[in-house]
Formats: structure tokens, sequence, C-alpha cells
């Protein structure tokens, strides 16, 4: 079909192996009347593979990639192995050398035309959003693992273009593909250029809340695209039986994060949010929950950007309860309707608390690696050091977590405590795949008072968590 597929041109069962699975169900959403998608187009697998044979991989050096500028994952696992220089260093440097390659190389200029002509100008510019053949994978999404790039106008998609194709090879992404036993890699890249939306509001929805299946969780943001970065304003839990019976009222909780937001959802707002979330999921039945990220625009437009399947834990079961007795946390058993006490904890141990704040459920005592300030270029070490060199199982206490690093964490965290982080982030969803609770919207900042090295005491169920101060078993 060629180098280039509009978004909302008719087209019918589009190829996933040709518009990557984002793009495919950007169409498809496309040509219903219920859904409204940013016009765009996509820059096909075949843009792709036309923009790598302009690049001698032999002659450039470029060992980790195969002939089809795959990633080869073996090679990668021995140069770990034989290196002298740590996981992080070598995949930091594969990245580093990729990207030099990339940005140097043209866009073969066919290509680039049919590109520049398939997007119509924009006041409001573009956006380059990564579109993996693998990526979206109903049994592994890929979340959070590659990097989206605006762009202001139509000529200037090249640095965004190549900006998408480079971050399927940075540390996150390559480390995934090293531990991920489904697929070696993204395989053939398409990249969707999209239409920005000028967003009053937006967010991100899960047609099925990881913790109660029942439910149809919405977090609300200022913009569509702060809401995966964890700026979170509101959260509404939307009751599912009125969703199926379509029902005229819905019915939800609502959860204030932010006393003061720049932007907060209406009920009309709510409900269709809820409606289309909930569309969207019976389109794609063999999907436990859709991930489906939105924006409202000046007119009050609801408008779908993306949508993936969530393939973490949904519902799990827990076999424990934490009860409030006003001054301690109870940790309560039922087996055959008969309820023990298997643990208590005094409120003046307890260092934080939340709400609906949890994805997992756990209880854990170890160690306290703190994180004492974040942000999206890295991290910085109470007592120094990195996590990556963190060898016993220990507890994450951090402001906020962020997808640029979580790579470094590694499969020996047992939960994370993110107090200013929301459940829902892309940087929440990496969590998933090390099995580790995560613990977020906690008012308090542990962070500031615990140093690395000090036992903690985290307890997490759907309804609640917390984290208390020493040994409390």
């Amino acid at each position: 079909m060629g180098y280039v597929v509009e978004i909302g041109a008719g087209t019918m069962f589009p190829d996933p192996k040709l518009v990557g699975r984002k793009g495919m169900r950007l169409m498809e959403l496309a040509e219903t009347e219920e859904v409204n998608v940013p016009s765009g187009a996509v820059a096909t697998t075949e843009t792709y593979e036309a923009f790598m044979d302009n690049i001698d991989i032999v002659d450039r050096d470029l060992p980790w990639m195969d002939e089809t500028g795959d990633v080869d994952v073996d090679w990668i696992q021995g140069e770990v192995e034989r290196s002298s220089r740590s996981r992080g260093q070598v995949l930091e440097d594969i990245h580093s050398t990729t990207e030099e390659v990339f940005q140097r190389t043209e866009v073969p200029e066919d290509a680039r035309d049919d590109i520049v002509e398939a997007l119509d100008g924009s006041d409001n510019g573009f956006i380059a959003r990564s579109n993996a053949v693998n990526e979206d994978h109903y049994l592994d999404a890929g979340a959070g693992q590659m990097e989206s790039q605006d762009f202001s106008s139509a000529v200037d998609f090249d640095d965004a273009y190549k900006t998408v194709l480079t971050s399927a090879f940075r540390p996150k992404s390559l480390s995934t593909f090293v531990e991920d036993d489904l697929f070696d890699g993204f395989g053939s890249m398409a990249v969707v250029l999209q239409e920005k939306v000028d967003a009053r509001g937006g967010g991100v929805s899960f047609s099925t809340d990881q913790n109660d299946s029942e439910l149809l969780n919405i977090s609300a943001a200022d913009s569509p695209w702060d809401a995966v970065e964890s700026e979170v304003n509101d959260n509404f839990y939307v009751d599912k039986e009125a969703l199926r019976e379509d029902r005229d009222q819905l019915s939800w909780d609502h959860k204030q994060v932010e006393e003061e937001a720049g932007y907060r959802l209406s009920d009309d707002q709510v409900d269709e949010v809820a409606r289309v979330n909930h569309l969207i999921e019976q389109m794609y039945p063999q999907d436990e929950s859709m991930d489906t990220e939105f924006a409202f625009d000046e007119e009050g437009d609801l408008y779908i950007v993306q949508t993936r399947p969530y393939t973490g834990r949904i519902d799990e079961e827990v076999d424990f309860e934490i009860d409030d007795t006003g001054s301690s946390y109870r940790i309560v058993e039922e087996e055959d309707g008969d309820r023990e006490v298997i643990n208590e904890v005094d409120k003046a141990d307890v260092l934080g608390d939340t709400e609906r704040g949890t994805r997992g459920s756990g209880i854990y005592e170890a160690e306290a690696a703190v994180v004492t300030d974040a942000d999206v270029d890295g991290y910085e070490l109470e007592g120094g050091g990195s996590l990556e060199e963190w060898d016993d199982e220990y507890v994450l206490v951090v402001p906020n977590t962020y997808d640029s690093w979580d790579h470094e964490i590694g499969e020996n965290v047992q939960a994370v405590v993110a107090t200013e982080a929301d459940k829902n982030s892309h940087a929440a969803n990496a969590f998933d795949d090390f099995g580790a609770t995560y613990v977020s919207q906690i008012e308090e900042n542990p962070e500031e008072v615990l140093e690395s090295g000090e036992t903690v005491y985290i307890a997490a169920n759907p309804d609640r968590g917390f984290i208390a101060r020493g040994e409390q078993r």
C-alpha cells in the first residue's frame, strides 16, 4: 500500500504489519460514528524499511541490529556478559551510537514527499507516536517503552520520525527485549503522525480498573500528555454494570487528587469518556482492559488520541484486608468466615498512606532504597550509588517514577512507594513486569525522612496501602 496511509480515509481492515497496531486501531476507530480521532497518517513499515536501506549496517558497525534493522537480542545478551562495563552502560552506548547513525541518515525522498503531502496544515502542530508491529500487542502492550515527539509542520517531521525510531534502542526498550520471552524486539516500525488536539483537558482511562474488574477507571488531567506522567487532578471509578446495561444514568466514585487544577471534567464529560472507552473495550473483546488516552478541545469535543490493550495484572485475588481502627492498621485474614488479625501497626510508625492509589497487593518488609530527587533525566539515591547495584530485595521510596530510567530498578524491587505519582502512569506499568506492588498518591513524603538501608514495612491491597518505619511483623 505504499509509504503512507491516511487515518480516516476509509481504510477497511488495515494490516498491522504495514500500519502497526496503534495505527490499525486508530484507523478502525476513525471509521465509527461514535469516536473522534485526530486527523493524520501513518508512515508505514515500508517507509522504515526504505530508511534502513539507506544505512549500511555492516559498514556502520551496528552489530546489535539484524539485516532488517530489528534488535538482535542474542548479540546484546552476549555483549552484557563479556563486557567490563555495567549492563546499563552497554545499553546506553548502543542507544547513543544508534541515535547518531539514525540522525544523519535521510528519509528516502519519495517516502518523504508522500508523507508531507498526506499531512494537512495544522495550527496546533503534530505528534509522532511509536507504532511498531509488535507494540500494543494484546499479550504485551509495551506501554511506555518508546517515545513520542511533537513537530510544528509537515515538512519538519524528519527529526521527530527519527527520534521515535531511535527510542526502540534506548536502554529501557533494550532492557525489555533482553528479559522478555514474548518477542525479540518491536519488529518493523511504523510511526503515527497525528495532528495535535488543542487540548483544554484530557487524561487516560482504563476500561477495566486494575484492582476491580467491575469498575472503569478515569484519570483526568490538564492535558492528555500530562496524564501519563502522573500529573493527575482527579480519579473517577465508574460502575461497569451500568455501562453494560446502557443505563441513562451512570454512577461513579470521585477521588480528588489535586485541590487546585487547571481543568476538571464535568459530569457529562466523565459520562462520555466512560461510554466511549467501554465501546472500545467491546470492539476488542480479546483484551481484558483498554488503556485509552483522550483529550477535550476548546469546543468540548472528545478525541481519542491512542488506545492499546492493558496487559498488566487485573483484579488479583487478595487474601487480607487492612482495617483502620483510628489509631492503627490491622492486617486481617479471613478463612471460612473466621477473621484473624495477623498484624497490627501503630499509626505512630506510619509514614504515609493512600486509598485506591495502589496497583497490586502484598505485604513486604525490606530495606528502603530512598530516592530524594527524580525527574525524566534521572534520580539521586540517598547515600549515593545506583539502583542497579542493589543486590538484595528492597522497597523503592521515591517522589515520582519515570519510564526513562525505570529499567535500572531491577527484579529485586518488591514494592514502590511513589508519593506524587499515579497508578495509571506509564512508569507504573513497568512494575507489573517486575511483579512489584505500586503505592501512590500519598500526601506525606516518606522519602524526606527515611535513609537508604532503613527497614520499612509495606501493606497494600486494592482499597488501601501504607508504609511504616521499622520491623513490624
